[in-house]
């Protein structure tokens, strides 16, 4: 039985260099070893160099500074995830909004949840959190 494949590539927020940064990662591995790490400007800027010198990551010379500040903004020591998945009952406000379709309210509406109504067991129990936190009106909810 075959496995889905994962695109951990949602993770990566927008920003310059994501484009880079998605095409000369997968190209070894799934990004998933990339969204999880929290490095300094220099330790990326040495993890980039090994992997085109040692691996062959397809980064070309003129995207080598921006594909490490893209890793060093988005995945350095404030880089909120810790590991995937993701645990909806642990998980910071900043992980959270990470997630595709969550912004910072939901986020923070569902750690509120969490903390007023308890652990999230089902998913049926995140009707708990207010439609409002996801821009959704309570007529499309239902």
């Amino acid at each position: 039985m075959a496995t889905a494949k994962i695109d951990w590539g949602v993770f990566l927020p927008e920003g310059e260099g994501k484009a880079e940064v998605a095409l000369a990662c997968s190209s070894c591995h799934d990004l998933r070893q990339v969204v999880t790490q929290k490095k300094s400007s220099a330790n990326w800027s040495d993890t980039v160099r090994k992997m085109v010198s040692a691996y062959q990551a397809p980064v070309d010379k003129d995207d080598f500074q921006v594909v490490v500040t893209y890793l060093s903004k988005n995945f350095g020591d404030q880089n909120p995830i810790e590991h995937l998945p993701m645990n909806i009952n642990t998980s910071s406000i900043e992980a959270l909004a990470r997630l595709p379709g969550i912004n910072t309210e939901a986020a923070k509406a569902i750690v509120e949840s969490r903390k007023t109504g308890g652990s999230f067991v089902a998913v049926e129990d995140l009707l708990r959190v207010p439609a409002q936190a996801f821009g959704v009106r309570l007529a499309q909810r239902r």
